[in-house]
């Protein structure tokens, strides 16, 4: 049998029931769209890559990846987290195009010592209706690390008596004139 003159007729089969469904989904493949899949540069302890388990540090970590946008209060764990194109929802009946977007994050767990012993990846995708954020599905000691360094606390207030006089003036006098 010629199944070279079968494929025009199942590509167009295909796409028309495509249309007569409404929706088509493009797969994109996951396409990194803002921060970094740290996962890539992440290996076991004999490959070639830059982090290894059981021999990186905390320190070493870092240096690569910079800090990370999650952090527990221990310190033992650590998120990096990226945003990805998963796909585009072609609607051809709506004249309408949506992405499907999704978060990843890796989640970095160090021992006492501050050496790198495991990593876990979590997903969250989002449905061109409803958008959901990573955190809900980071572990709950995982809380975002400040980007600014904590505000210092301020100096006690004073007696009242170090305040200036205001600068003197027909708007600032308050005495009555004789």
């Amino acid at each position: 049998m010629n199944y070279r003159r079968l494929a025009l007729p199942i590509a167009l089969l295909t796409f028309g029931v495509a249309l007569l469904q409404g929706c088509l989904f493009i797969p994109t493949f996951n396409k990194v769209q803002e921060g970094e899949n740290v996962t890539k540069k992440i290996g076991d302890s004999g490959s070639r890559k830059p982090i290894r388990f059981n021999r990186a540090t905390r320190a070493d970590v870092e240096r690569v990846f910079g800090p990370p946008n999650y952090a527990s209060a221990d310190g033992l764990r650590v998120a990096y987290s990226w945003r990805v194109l998963e796909g585009v929802w072609v609607m051809p009946l709506c004249f309408a195009v949506e992405d499907q977007r999704g978060q990843r994050a890796a989640v970095l767990t160090f021992d006492d010592g501050g050496v790198l012993r495991s990593m876990g990846v979590v997903k969250v995708s989002n449905d061109f209706m409803h958008a959901t954020r990573i955190e809900s599905a980071l572990p709950r000691d995982l809380r975002p690390k400040p980007i600014f360094p904590a505000p210092q606390p301020s100096p006690p207030p004073s007696s009242g008596n170090d305040v200036p006089p205001p600068p003197p003036g027909s708007r600032y006098d308050t005495t009555p004139s004789p």
